[in-house]
């Protein structure tokens, strides 16, 4: 098809539109065709007598976007030519050809009529104003096939311009009429008893509606399935699956109504803590606390891995030993502040001490932002001893909000719950932290690549302040007032941090839950995933490792702790929260041994899916086992143990990785993997030995039992 327009730029807004209409003439000219001929069909913008030379059209007046456009235009017929080495058809449309005063000084409507005339001219008419280009090396059409395209054409034409009356071909029209119906009505009157449409007017008013989304989503869905131009077969297929869906409907009360109740009362028994004011401010101080440790994070880790400058620019990122020991860094020293963080939520009134961390946390992280990220301004800090501490510190800081308000939430839960359903608790906490931290970091890290890092670092200390307000509502964190003075806690915490660690120790059933959660650090979070980090640009061409690490974490994470939350809520009243640890533990260890040794994409993608289901899976089942062993006097040390296991979990592999790791070695990156999974599993053997020697100790279900669910129901009801 031969087309063009003007190839001036418009005054007003310099672009020039003839690849707009080169691509509506295309669209109309292939109307009608079948959808397995647009392979074979190209389209030339530009003049005839460039097409005729075999070359592209040029802008005469200097147009970018015409030349941009008449060029690959021309490149796409060039490899059609090449693909379908035979003579084309080419066809000319009056109404298509324009640009005719395109180089031309001085034109009037009398020359722009004689270029038009001599442009078909050039043809042999196959219609009015439609013409096949005659010439060396084109197609030309047999004097019969020109005479019945005329004939067609001239029967098209008298048609539409003499158009028939609606009677004329009555027959026609009630066919026509009676299919709509048929589109209309059938579908949706056989579903009507599903959607509830038992009065005349919702019958009237809402059947042909339903009806039309009926077909719409049969079409959608048959046409995804059965691939190619949609033919009348096609057509009438979409139709009857969607009278099929219709009929469904109506006998779905014997089938689906079922399954649906139950799902939805799985998720109504799932959130209906949530009716729990108390424990809904404590999720929203939690949720907060960790959106503004992602969003802070995420900024600074923009800076430290690409620098301050606007972007990601990967051929920047630090070398992997640099991150080593950022991380090493960033974790060894809140590993000493832990034990002192669980004395303050013990000896304090756990709602001053959440909103006095998150205020401090607010103005050191902005204090970081004037001192630290602004000088910085778009270099990297590799190299740069101070630039780097300050960073690290601001990392801390943003850590350790968010470890304090965990560790708040961990020791209130049975608090606030009055000591029953802690696993379902548990498991919403971690659930919604998790998405509440990855959406956060996915903010803060956007925000400084396309604005700058000290806004992503600045809205993250606005969110730790609208996390303190929250923690004004707190209610009921803990079972008994503490009333001591700021002097004399502190003169009792080196001797409250013994004693928090005396309690756990002297608690197996404790002891066992701080411990297999340690393991669980170790392994998934420590191994597998700092493993993964450095060995995935690796995987990818082009090295593009942050864009695979992100994708395979975000999804297996959202996956896996989805799916953890689901088992843990049809599992919590039936089986004990031990056996649920030994399950999850069991999983990722043989995943870790099986997966470990297959260095593609699609196993880390599998290992990262069973990983994070493992661990989300083990961790609130450790975090019960805990909360149900602790009085409440204690938890918050308990916790802050906890701490100081998440941090050891990237520490010790850290350091450990620091010293083995060979970059870019398949064989070393196998070892390390299926290493550690079979040590995990000696030591999954050996935490199942130990429950068995302890069972006295341990909860048959997610409830507090004994003495302190008694305490607790009893402040509740006063």
């Amino acid at each position: 098809l031969i087309v063009n327009d003007g190839d001036t730029d418009d005054p007003a807004t310099h672009t020039n539109t003839a690849y707009g209409w080169a691509k509506t003439y295309t669209n109309v000219f292939r109307t009608g065709l079948p959808g397995t001929s647009a392979k074979y069909q190209a389209t030339y913008l530009g003049s005839l007598e460039n097409f005729l030379a075999g070359r592209a059209t040029s802008s005469t007046s200097g147009s970018i976007g015409y030349d941009r456009a008449a060029e690959s235009h021309y490149q796409e017929l060039q490899l059609r030519e090449r693909t379908y080495p035979v003579p084309p058809a080419v066809f000319l449309v009056r109404e298509y050809y324009g640009g005719l005063c395109n180089g031309v000084p001085d034109c009037t409507e009398t020359s722009r009529r004689q270029r038009l005339e001599a442009a078909l001219a050039e043809g042999v008419a196959i219609g009015p104003d439609v013409v096949v280009i005659q010439g060396p090396g084109l197609w030309s059409p047999p004097a019969d096939v020109v005479g019945e395209a005329n004939v067609v054409a001239n029967a098209t034409v008298e048609a539409l311009e003499h158009h028939p009356g609606p009677l004329a071909n009555f027959p026609h029209t009630l066919l026509v009429i009676a299919i709509l119906a048929l589109l209309l009505l059938v579908p949706g009157g056989l579903a009507r008893r599903w959607f509830g449409l038992d009065s005349t007017i919702d019958r009237f008013a809402l059947i042909p509606g339903v009806s039309v989304v009926l077909v719409m989503l049969a079409g959608v869905g048959t046409l995804a399935v059965w691939r190619g131009p949609l033919t009348m077969t096609k057509g009438w297929a979409v139709v009857v699956v969607a009278i099929g869906i219709g009929v469904a409907l109506r006998f779905a009360d014997a089938w689906l109504r079922r399954p649906l109740d139950a799902f939805g009362r799985f998720f109504d028994d799932l959130f209906a803590v949530f009716s729990n004011r108390d424990f809904s401010v404590l999720m929203g101080y939690q949720f907060l606390a960790q959106a503004g440790q992602g969003v802070v994070q995420g900024a600074i880790f923009k800076a430290l891995v690409f620098g301050g400058e606007k972007g990601f620019d990967i051929s920047v990122a630090p070398s992997a030993d640099y991150l080593l020991k950022v991380v090493l860094a960033l974790y060894i020293p809140y590993t000493f502040l832990s034990p002192f963080v669980g004395v303050f939520i013990d000896r304090f009134e756990r709602r001053r001490v959440a909103w006095w961390a998150d205020i401090l946390s607010a103005a050191m992280v902005a204090s970081i932002v004037i001192l630290v990220v602004f000088p910085l301004g778009s270099g990297s800090p590799e190299h740069r001893t101070w630039p780097t501490a300050g960073l690290i510190v601001g990392l801390l800081v943003a850590q350790s909000v968010a470890r304090i308000a965990l560790a708040i939430k961990s020791a209130a839960l049975p608090d606030v719950l009055s000591g029953r359903d802690l696993l379902q608790g548990n498991g919403l906490s971690q659930a919604g932290g998790g998405l509440a931290q990855v959406f956060g970091i996915g903010v803060g890290t956007i925000v400084a690549g396309q604005i700058a890092p000290w806004v992503g670092v600045l809205f993250g200390a606005a969110v730790l302040l609208a996390g303190a307000m929250v923690s004004r509502q707190m209610r009921r964190v803990e079972a008994r007032r503490h009333d001591g003075s700021l002097g004399q806690e502190v003169r009792r915490i080196l001797r409250t941090v013994v004693a928090g660690v005396e309690e756990v120790a002297g608690r197996p059933a404790a002891a066992l839950g701080l411990s297999a959660f340690q393991m669980l650090r170790y392994q998934f979070w420590g191994f597998v995933l700092m493993t993964f980090a450095l060995y995935a640009k690796n995987l990818v061409q082009g090295g593009n490792a942050d864009t695979l690490s992100q994708i395979l974490s975000g999804v297996g994470g959202l996956v896996g702790g989805a799916l953890g939350l689901i088992v843990a809520q049809r599992l919590k009243d039936r089986v004990p929260p031990i056996r649920l640890l030994l399950g999850s533990m069991l999983l990722l260890g043989a995943a870790t041994v099986v997966l470990g040794g297959i260095l593609t994409v699609a196993a880390f993608a599998a290992l990262l899916f069973v990983g994070f289901f493992s661990f989300f899976l083990g961790k609130i089942s450790t975090d019960t086992i805990t909360q149900q062993a602790m009085p409440d006097d204690f938890r918050g040390r308990a916790f802050a143990l906890y701490d100081i296991a998440y941090n050891l979990g990237f520490i010790v592999p850290a350091a450990i990785l620091s010293v083995i790791w060979i970059e870019g070695n398949a064989a070393r990156t196998r070892e390390i993997l299926v290493a550690s999974g079979a040590i995990f599993l000696i030591l999954t053997a050996f935490v199942a030995a130990w429950s068995r020697r302890i069972r006295p100790d341990l909860a048959p279900q997610d409830d507090l039992v004994g003495d302190e669910a008694a305490e607790l129901a009893r402040s509740t009801e006063s």
